[in-house]
């Protein structure tokens, strides 16, 4: 590999004392880095250089142990992978069903429309006020926090205002989102799946109304034109996605409780 001059690079000269990955592990922890910044130095760019490295103190278990520990870790990352990679293989099952349905298969009788026909665009609002908690809180950029309460509570699909514009998220439960990310009110809650994929298949940075900072607005996207679809057409489609979308958020969960014990288990590496 070839690594930057801002790096200092070393190895582990004891290899039987003191596993290389476990080191790694004991670095990412977030203690150490606020450890790290506490203990910087510098104006324009803080540097925390190899003296520094030195004079930091870290239990060394058994060579065993942090073995042990290494191995754990490894387990619960390769499982959040698989259930990561099961998710991207189930989404783009459900966007091929939506081509064959709505592209390949679609019907020369169904109405022309705009996406206003088919919900509301509403804008974020600001979240600093807001007490954390278990209600997922969104950005441009994915889930930024968790907090009390939520901003709306009903099927939604949040397209971002400002910043990573090709971010469309379908939302299924209660959720605040922030002013740099609209959510909508669905007109017809089985449209849901059906208007996430339609914007979410659109070149909506080429559609930015921005100037340093990439941006959408309320009035592109609800002159987006569509051919709207049967209700028949709708709720076929909805129903024939609810196992896939299902399966999906069973495996987001578990990969959640697994991201909780790698958390744990960095944290015990700081009591041996």
């Amino acid at each position: 590999c070839i690594i930057s001059s801002s790096y200092t690079v070393f190895c582990v000269s004891k290899p039987d004392e003191l596993d290389a990955e476990y080191l790694m592990l004991w670095f990412s922890r977030p203690e150490f880095d606020r450890y790290a910044r506490n203990k910087s130095h510098g104006s324009v760019r803080e540097i925390f250089g190899w003296d520094e490295l030195c004079q930091v103190e870290l239990p060394v278990p058994d060579i065993t142990k942090q073995r042990e520990i290494v191995k754990a870790y490894k387990t619960i990352t390769d499982r959040i992978a698989l259930k990561q990679k099961i998710n991207d293989n189930l989404e783009a099952t459900a966007y091929a069903i939506y081509k064959e349905t709505f592209i390949t298969l679609g019907s020369e009788k169904w109405d022309k429309g705009t996406l206003s026909d088919l919900l509301t665009v509403k804008y974020g609002k600001d979240h600093k006020h807001l007490l954390d908690g278990s209600i997922p809180l969104y950005g441009s950029g994915g889930i930024m926090r968790y907090v009390e309460k939520s901003l709306y509570d009903k099927v939604s699909v949040l397209i971002p205002r400002k910043g990573t514009l090709s971010n469309v998220i379908y939302v299924d439960e209660p959720f605040w989102s922030v002013d740099t990310m609209f959510y909508t009110e669905i007109l017809k809650p089985y449209a849901a799946k059906f208007i996430y994929y339609f914007v979410k298949s659109k070149d909506l940075a080429g559609m930015d109304t921005g100037s340093a900072v990439p941006s959408m607005s309320s009035e592109i996207i609800h002159s987006m034109q569509l051919d709207i679809p049967d209700d028949e057409t709708l709720v076929a489609f909805d129903n024939r996605l609810n196992p896939l979308y299902k399966q999906m958020k069973v495996n987001n969960q578990e990969c959640n409780e697994l991201l909780k014990l790698q958390e744990v288990l960095l944290a015990t590496i700081s009591s041996h």
